[in-house]
């Protein structure tokens, strides 16, 4: 997921939708913050992100499973997801969350 900002202010926490589908056997996929900026991606030469400690879909082989997730995007406004498993997997961003200036 990618997008930085929302009404000129930065984005906090996306409301992700995660699917794996196809699934063969058993595994599980992380969402993390991406470190990478889109120009990176761009020049071939993106920076692993450290492997998160938990996951966020579990799964047993032939299952489909889904799951809603608060993920926190990275410094440059993205969030990537990995698995080692053969699954199709699907993101779609249901919302996102920033901090709205008040005056008091």
């Amino acid at each position: 997921m990618d997008s930085g900002n929302r009404n000129g202010l930065p984005i906090e926490a996306y409301a992700l939708n995660v699917t794996v589908t196809s699934t063969t056997g058993a595994g599980h996929l992380s969402v993390a913050p991406d470190p990478n900026s889109m120009d990176a991606y761009r020049n071939g030469r993106p920076v692993t992100p450290p492997r998160p400690t938990s996951s966020t879909l579990n799964w047993t082989a032939g299952k489909d499973v889904s799951n809603l997730v608060q993920a926190k995007p990275g410094p440059h406004g993205s969030s990537t997801s990995g698995t080692r498993a053969a699954v199709r997997s699907t993101t779609s961003s249901t919302g996102s969350a920033s901090t709205t200036p008040t005056d008091l």
